[in-house]
């Protein structure tokens, strides 16, 4: 099957992860829920949430975790920008379960004291943690194996 390709770049603090010209798709977190992307999308920057980056080039399926940030998509290219990023065999299990299980302290205290902002990073945490820990368990061995 013949693929139209499109400029691909995810760029995080410690500079481009990946790029591509060579993507024909890229699938990331919105906060609508997951968006696909291909060649010839309507312009558009949409915030991302924590969760899956799934990319697929000419040669391969990237997969990686990406943390909050945007996405700025034109019709033949597309930038990811991320706070941070993680290969799905390289999270670690232990801290993102601590990270689940303080998040949730932390959401019960926001919600008994009322206090909206504390709520938010809380959920923000939550999400994230879940999303780490949903990556490891669905894509770690495949990505190890590749």
């Amino acid at each position: 099957m013949k693929h139209a390709y499109f400029r691909f770049e995810f760029v995080t603090p410690e500079g481009a992860i990946i790029e591509s010209d060579k993507t024909w798709r890229v699938q990331i977190n919105a906060y609508d829920g997951l968006l696909a992307v291909e060649r010839g999308h309507m312009p558009l920057v949409v915030p991302i949430t924590p969760g899956i980056l799934k990319v697929n080039t000419e040669d391969e399926e990237i997969i990686r975790f990406a943390s909050h940030g945007y996405a700025m998509i034109e019709p033949e290219e597309v930038v990811v920008l991320a706070s941070a990023s993680e290969w799905p065999d390289e999270i670690d299990v232990e801290r993102a379960r601590h990270s689940l299980e303080r998040g949730q302290r932390h959401y019960q205290e926001a919600q008994l004291s009322h206090n909206a902002a504390s709520l938010s990073r809380a959920e923000h945490a939550i999400r994230r943690a879940k999303a780490r820990l949903h990556i490891h368990e669905v894509y770690a061995k495949q990505h190890h194996e590749s």
